[in-house]
Order: C-alpha cells, then sequence, then structure tokens
C-alpha cells in the first residue's frame, strides 16, 4: 500500500467518526427542538400529512381499503361502541342531518335531553321538548298548519325550563 492509499483510509476514517458525531449532533438538536417547541413540531406534521394526502389521493385510498379489508370487524365493533357511549350526540348528528336533508336549518335553542323531540320554530332554529307535547298538537312547518299554536306551547315549555 502506498502513502497516497493509506492517507486516503486515515481520512475516511476521520470523514467516518465525523460523520457520527454530526448525526448524534443533529439527533440531539432535533429532540430538543421536540421537547421545546411540540407545538410547532405537531403543526408542521401536520401540514406535511396534508400536503402528502393531496399529491396522493389513489395511494391514501388504497392503503385505507387494504386497512378496512384486513381490520373490518375490529372498525365496526369501533363504531358501535362510539354510537352507544355517545348517544346525545349521534342523536343531534343525525336531527341535523334529516333537517338539511328537508331543507331546513337546525340551530338548537335549547340543549338535548332524553325523551324529547326537536321542534321547527321556524325553517331554521329548533326547541327540544318532550315527545308528547310535540305530538299533542298536529302541524306542519310546510303549509304553516297549527303553527302558531304547537309555537305557543313550544315558547310556553321553555320559558318554564328557563324559570325553573
Amino acid at each position: 500500500m502506498c502513502k497516497r492509499e493509506a492517507k486516503t483510509l486515515r481520512n475516511h476514517g476521520y470523514y467516518m467518526r465525523d460523520v457520527a458525531l454530526v448525526a448524534a449532533r443533529t439527533k440531539a438538536r432535533q429532540t430538543a427542538l421536540r421537547v421545546a417547541h411540540p407545538q410547532e413540531v405537531k403543526q408542521r406534521g401536520a401540514a406535511q400529512s396534508r400536503r402528502f394526502r393531496a399529491l396522493h389521493p389513489d395511494l391514501i385510498h388504497e392503503i385505507n381499503t387494504k386497512y378496512y379489508a384486513t381490520h373490518r370487524n375490529e372498525i365496526i365493533a369501533q363504531i358501535y361502541r362510539y354510537r352507544s357511549t355517545h348517544c346525545d350526540q349521534i342523536r343531534i348528528i343525525e336531527d341535523r342531518h334529516t333537517a338539511k336533508r328537508r331543507a331546513l336549518g337546525f340551530i338548537p335553542l335549547n340543549i338535548y335531553f332524553f325523551g324529547c323531540e326537536g321542534h321547527h320554530i321556524d325553517k331554521e332554529r329548533v326547541i327540544f321538548i318532550p315527545a308528547e307535547l310535540h305530538k299533542s298538537v298536529r302541524h306542519n312547518i310546510w303549509t304553516g298548519k297549527n303553527m302558531d299554536k304547537i309555537n305557543e306551547l313550544a315558547y310556553e315549555w321553555l320559558a318554564k325550563e328557563c324559570n325553573a
């Protein structure tokens, strides 16, 4: 081996040692950054994920399809668990969906409670009233039939509940 080759091998050793040192410093710097600024790192990762999803929708669809095919029963069980533990939220979401399909708005004026039905006092606003009260007067929001009567009952019930 000539002197030149020996020098090259020696330099290569220094280079490899420097690469390991730089890699360790970089890793320490990145860890410190993650610890010091977790929110910024999280936002950067979320932005990168959104960009990837926008650029590769077919790949994302393929991955999700494969995942669903292999974990179908687990996903269905998870949906059932969620729906059974969040009954009130699911009910409000379904009511909002139904109202939207009927071309009605869904702005609740009070909170949902067990045994209630949503009554549209106009095309936008909803009051949750007891089901018996809601069914006590036949009414139709589209024709206006008995809307004044049922609205009066709903406002009286709401005023009584707010004072109680």
